[in-house]
């Protein structure tokens, strides 16, 4: 390998560039990690030289070094990047000033699990015939983007990028819009080094033929196929000892962003509970002495509204400390007569709507489910049981509304399989620009094409599922068409304007609920109304606290309406609307509420409640030890058996092709539906 060092018109300008992105590269990221220094002063001198391998002769075979270090330099490469961007500022690293220590003060073998796959790619590319300066150059290209990515998803929604979010990209694409991103972190962290990366690799010229193509192309594939096993090995290894980290930044912070995306890929394949067997599950259906063939009735029942009210939560309970004393929902505060107040267990928080969506209509609890997966993205392929096809079993029609995009989270195929017989978004409902609050349809306009869908059905019991967008996120700027009122005038985190915008909206929000239900006061038929928050807002002015016990974050309001009389043994239980309950149990009471006769799915479901009254993703309230405590320690036994035959229900009926009792009923009830 011959060196070369020349000063031509065309080198002193590759020279210049490539100073200038060392410079520039340097002065942004060394405030912080003074490490990046030496990949760019390495980089730069690298980029001064040319490297040309000789063509015949022992000496080429110098060459074969170059297919070792190429990808060891590649992968460190792309992981210091990929992390770079999205750890540099954060407060959580605040305290370091090396990027390395930050990656591996922890665990400091990681390194070794992230090249192996790094290394296997650029095989890969060497496989597919790429010279070798060609292939370390288009090897970083993928966590490049990754990192760029999951920039932009934290800035966005507040966590971090998980392998179901390739499953959401649609969705991600209708919201980006309404949000504003910084593209200058990108361009430094990302675009110049690997711009400086190409500049050093081109230098190395030459790729001369020592073996056969066939011989050279097995030799790369048996290599690509090798590190990515080897990989695949260590993960499932290393994941035995490290959770999947879906909160915030915690995921770049603690396992690494590419090792916790990696994680989260996992999720794709559950596996069943231990112990599971169908013989197991039926046992223990049948020691609940449940009638497994009941499918409910609802004879003289009501019709039934829920709306899942996008980032509702009661703002009374932490605008207090904000010195705001104006209530924003007076008229949902005021509500009495014929009136259930409590507060739900929501699993998420500050995004991710569907799974509280999810967990409402099918009684089934995301904490048995890998952290991060999106089941409607993800898990929902087949006829699933849920709320939709026990109440058009019973003679209901079924409807679903969302006034926004249909290609959000998959819903137009998982509609169809969780028993909705219509749906409609945006392009279905009557608005115009002045129904707009910011850039979403208002919940009055919402409730206005509910309205007229209930003249259209008069006669015909309904069960109908609104989820409105008004609330949604991307509170940081003002819009013309919904003046802010002045809740607030400081707030300690600098998100004035956003709680002024967000509360402004709960304020249009509690308007439009009191014009729906003086709507549904003068109707003669009989309407069980269920609202209720599917998640709470990302704002840190709002106190955050997620343990089991003080998960004041993830719990959101609800209330059961009637217009008609409600039976005063129903709110017993609910005296001081402060009882807290989860999403997966309020189908329960608002069948209760509406006269409706459960179902036996909803019967072993109440069952559970009784000793588990409520659980979410992340901790679950024991009667029998009369606390709170996290999913993943459970020291009680009798707990560890409901909530492990909870488990074994849902996996049942999401996973298993076996026919359970559970399975059995379901299938049953979707062949009677559809019979008819």
């Amino acid at each position: 390998m011959s060196v070369k060092f020349s000063l031509g018109k065309l080198d002193i300008v590759r020279i210049v560039i490539a100073l200038a992105l060392a410079v520039t590269g340097s002065i942004a990221a060394a405030g912080q990690f003074w490490d990046c220094i030496i990949w760019y002063a390495v980089l730069f001198i690298i980029s001064l030289f040319t490297f040309e391998f000789k063509d015949r002769g022992p000496a080429r075979f110098v060459q074969i070094a170059f297919d070792v270090i190429f990808p060891v330099v590649a992968a460190f490469f792309s992981i210091f990047f990929m992390q770079m961007i999205n750890l540099i500022n954060h407060t959580k690293v605040v305290e370091y000033n090396s990027l390395y220590m930050v990656m591996y003060h922890a665990d400091k073998t990681r390194w070794l699990y992230e090249i192996t796959i790094v290394i296997a790619l650029y095989f890969f590319f060497r496989f597919v015939c790429l010279k070798r300066r060609a292939a370390v150059i288009a090897t970083p290209v993928f966590f490049m983007l990754l990192g760029i990515t999951n920039f932009f998803v934290y800035a966005g929604r507040g966590h971090e990028f998980l392998f179901t979010d390739f499953q959401s990209a649609g969705t991600a694409m209708n919201v980006v819009g309404t949000y504003h991103f910084n593209i200058k972190p990108p361009l430094l962290f990302v675009v110049v080094p690997f711009a400086l990366f190409c500049i050093a690799m081109f230098r190395f010229k030459g790729d001369n033929k020592i073996l056969p193509l066939p011989a050279k192309m097995a030799i790369f594939a048996a290599l690509s196929c090798a590190f990515s096993a080897i990989f695949i090995a260590n993960l499932k290894t290393w994941s035995k000892s490290h959770s999947l980290q879906a909160w915030e930044d915690k995921g770049s912070a603690y396992n690494g962003l590419f090792m916790n995306v990696s994680l989260s890929a996992l999720t794709m394949f559950p596996e069943a509970p231990e112990g599971y067997s169908v013989d197991k599950v039926n046992a223990e259906i049948d020691a609940l002495g449940i009638d497994m063939t009941d499918k409910g009735s609802a004879e003289d029942a009501s019709n039934v509204i829920v709306i899942m009210n996008e980032s509702y939560m009661q703002a009374r309970d932490y605008t207090i400390m904000l010195g705001c004393y104006e209530d924003p929902t007076p008229y949902w505060n005021s509500l009495e007569e014929n009136t259930i107040h409590g507060y739900a267990l929501s699993s998420v928080y500050g995004g991710n709507t569907p799974n509280s969506e999810f967990e409402f209509l099918t009684g089934i609890s995301t904490a048995f489910l890998p952290t991060g997966t999106i089941p409607y993205s993800t898990y929902i392929k087949k006829d699933t049981y849920s709320l939709a096809w026990a109440l058009r079993d019973m003679g209901y029609s079924t409807r679903a509304m969302h006034p926004y995009l249909a290609s959000g989270w998959n819903r137009t195929n998982v509609y169809p399989h969780i028993g909705f017989q219509e749906y409609m978004f945006i392009d279905d409902f009557d608005y115009t620009d002045a129904d707009l609050y910011r850039e979403y349809v208002s919940d009055k306009c919402a409730y206005r094409n509910l309205i007229n869908k209930l003249e259209e059905s008069k006669g015909q019991k309904t069960f109908n599922f609104l989820i409105t967008m008004q609330n949604h996120g991307g509170y940081s700027i003002e819009y013309p068409n919904m003046p802010l009122h002045n809740y607030v005038d400081y707030v300690f985190s600098g998100e004035k304007t956003q709680v002024n915008t967000y509360l402004t909206c709960l304020s249009k929000s509690d308007e439009a609920l009191e014009y729906l239900l003086d709507y549904l006061k003068g109707c003669d038929e009989k309407y069980t109304v269920l609202v209720f928050g599917d998640h709470q807002p990302k704002m840190q002015a709002f106190t955050n606290n997620f343990a089991p016990g003080r998960m004041s974050s993830y719990i959101t309001p609800y209330i059961i309406w009637t217009n008609y009389d409600m039976d005063p043994a129903l709110k017993e239980g609910h005296e001081t609307g402060e009882e807290v309950t989860s999403l997966n149990y309020l189908s329960l009471d608002v069948m209760r509420v509406a006269g409706i006769k459960m179902p036996a799915y909803y019967q072993v479901i109440d069952s559970i409640k009784k000793d588990i009254p409520s659980i979410n993703a992340i901790g679950y309230y024991s009667k029998n030890e009369g606390k709170y405590a996290y999913n993943n320690d459970v020291a009680c036994e009798a707990d560890s058996k409901i909530l492990n035959f909870y488990h074994e229900l849902q996996y049942s009926l999401l996973f298993d092709n076996k026919d359970t009792k559970i399975m059995a009923f379901a299938k049953d009830t979707f062949k009677d539906v559809k019979g008819s």
